[in-house]
């Protein structure tokens, strides 16, 4: 039987939530014995634990390693013994110990889907895990992930190290780019969200029940998001104003003019929750004119899956979140893309969406320019539907392809 480890999972975040579902789908259709394990990326402690929503008989989420800046010492440990054994000869039983163990049992280790934790995030305890699966003689597989350089020296060495010793599946052109220019093999596809199924009616019927929601399909579906301090772009762009000054106000003439009603889709939940920026929205539309029933947050959100249908019933999705943009392209729902990075435009270069992408960090963005964008996107919206949805076909099998190689590989394990 084989035992797959997928590490660095996000979750707490209906984008992350919907990518690492649509590969855990992927991975039980190819290998239905298979026993599939979720180390996360979470950092805020066991008590808050919450892995993604999905549940099978074989899957394994560990709530017990959870590797925080207080294992660092440990982590430190664990690196020196492998340079120099002779230091420690018995490692204490510990969150590192038990996840080096979890990486030696497993016949495959896969490095989820993400942003840019390995680039420009420059997350070290992301780069750890991975480390640790290169240092136990494993061949970490990057499943469609964004890297590229973080900007640290020493990170930077570090992720060569790793990248040379893996199969490298990225999502964006930037980052093929990049690996190509440090001399790292890489194939280049999309994102893995794309291979979800394709409509809601392809839900089981338990999961078409949960979903519930009192949407008028007469809508704009706004989602909003905030840039935190850890966010390289963070003092490079005043997002704040950027909103209440130029987007806000060009949503408020598009949705009176077509009398659409607005909806604030939240993006984050649990620890992550914007709640209070999406209430700050809403305040603002009704401050600069709008009526309480012409704009309202989405409150009674529970999984990706509502997410999605909310995305699937807007006339036209206004996203400043890249899994924002990525269901539109797979609902087939005419969108506008307000990218704070490269993989939001990467996305809408490959749907071929481009004319549709603005650049946040753009000092020229302005009202007149996103009212122009609005309006050709909505009086092409059938249009725009009927090209997504023929781009999805194609698209879906580019977000696959760490699977064809994993096939492969297990052919070779079951030989042994």
């Amino acid at each position: 039987m084989l035992k797959i480890l997928v590490i660095n999972q996000h979750t707490a975040n209906f984008g992350d939530d919907a990518a690492g579902v649509a590969m855990a789908i992927q991975l039980h259709q190819q290998f239905p014995d298979a026993e599939l394990h979720f180390v996360y990326n979470w950092p805020w402690g066991k008590d808050q634990f919450l892995p993604i929503p999905y549940k099978q008989d074989k899957t394994f989420h560990h709530n017990e390693i959870i590797i925080q800046k207080t294992d660092l010492l440990d982590a430190i440990r664990y690196v020196s013994t492998k340079f120099l054994p002779i230091l420690i000869k018995n490692r204490p039983q510990t969150t590192i110990s038990a996840y080096v163990n979890l990486v030696k049992e497993s016949d495959f280790v896969i490095v989820s889907t993400g942003g840019s934790n390995i680039g420009i995030y420059q997350d070290w305890i992301c780069l750890f895990r991975v480390l640790v699966a290169v240092l136990e003689k494993k061949r970490p597989i990057f499943h469609l992930n964004s890297l590229g350089k973080s900007g640290n020296l020493v990170f930077d060495i570090i992720t060569k190290f790793v990248l040379k010793r893996s199969q490298v599946f990225v999502r964006e052109k930037k980052s093929h780019e990049m690996l190509n220019k440090w001399g790292i093999y890489n194939v280049r596809g999309v994102d893995t969200a794309l291979s979800l199924s394709a409509t809601v009616k392809d839900l089981s019927k338990d999961e078409q029940k949960a979903i519930n929601l009192d949407i008028d399909e007469e809508s704009i579906v706004f989602i909003p998001t905030r840039i935190g301090s850890w966010h390289p772009l963070y003092n490079k762009m005043n997002l704040e104003q950027t909103i209440n000054q130029e987007i806000i106000p060009s949503l408020i003439t598009f949705s009176q003019k077509h009398n659409l009603k607005i909806y604030i889709l939240p993006h984050l939940y649990s620890v992550l929750s914007e709640n209070k920026l999406l209430q700050n929205i809403q305040d603002t539309f009704l401050k600069l004119g709008l009526k309480e029933d012409q704009v309202k947050i989405i409150e009674n959100i529970s999984n990706f899956r509502d997410y999605e249908k909310c995305i699937s019933h807007g006339r036209l999705v206004i996203s400043m979140r890249y899994h924002g943009v990525i269901l539109s392209i797979k609902q087939g729902i005419p969108f506008i893309s307000l990218a704070y990075e490269n993989k939001m435009k990467e996305a809408c270069n490959y749907s071929e969406m481009l004319d549709f992408n603005f650049d946040l960090t753009d000092d020229n963005l302005n009202k007149k320019q996103m009212l122009k964008s609005y309006e050709l996107a909505y009086q092409n919206r059938e249009a725009i539907s009927k090209h997504l949805k023929n781009k999805l076909p194609i698209l879906s099998d580019l977000s696959r392809l760490p699977l064809t190689y994993l096939y492969l590989k297990s052919l070779e394990v079951n030989k042994k």
